[in-house]
């Protein structure tokens, strides 16, 4: 399936021996397991943001991708050089979040003041504490964002 998604990619990706292509791709590529892993009904992309790599000079664009599954809508974002959180997800269930975290991020911490260019202002929610249905939250590593994504997927 060619998903939305997949058209940005086309019209955007870097060729394989581009600068940073590597990152970029290794990107591309995560969110496509996500997408075929968690069973995506739809995957597009919600805006885009600049990756300070290598040089203060150098850039890379990259795309925050929307996942659109059964339960929830992910909108995820990374950035490799963030430390020690390399990835922001945005969650938006049909229904409001009751099961638990295991200590993946903190639920308290309110990220809608932070600088995070294409997540905002459509997919910046306040923190899991105060809205169940609609958060927001930084995680570790790509397993913490697919533990999650399971959870908030198929818990009732």
């Amino acid at each position: 399936m060619l998903t939305d998604f997949d058209r940005w990619v086309n019209e955007h990706g870097l060729a394989k021996d581009a600068p940073h292509a590597a990152l970029f791709w290794g990107y591309v590529e995560t969110v496509r397991r996500f997408a075929e892993k968690f069973d995506v009904e739809a995957a597009s992309v919600a805006g885009t943001y600049p990756v300070a790599v290598a040089s203060a000079s150098d850039e890379l664009i990259l795309p925050v991708a929307v996942l659109e599954m059964a339960k929830a809508t992910l909108a995820l974002r990374w950035n490799a050089e963030a430390w020690p959180n390399e990835w922001t997800l945005s969650v938006e269930r049909r229904s409001p979040y009751k099961g638990p975290v295991l200590g993946l991020f903190d639920p308290t911490r309110d990220l809608r003041e932070s600088a995070l260019p294409g997540l905002a202002p459509d997919y910046l929610f306040p923190p899991l504490s105060e809205s169940p249905s609609r958060f927001t939250c930084e995680l570790y590593d790509e397993w913490d964002v697919a533990t999650l994504a399971r959870l908030v997927a198929w818990e009732e």
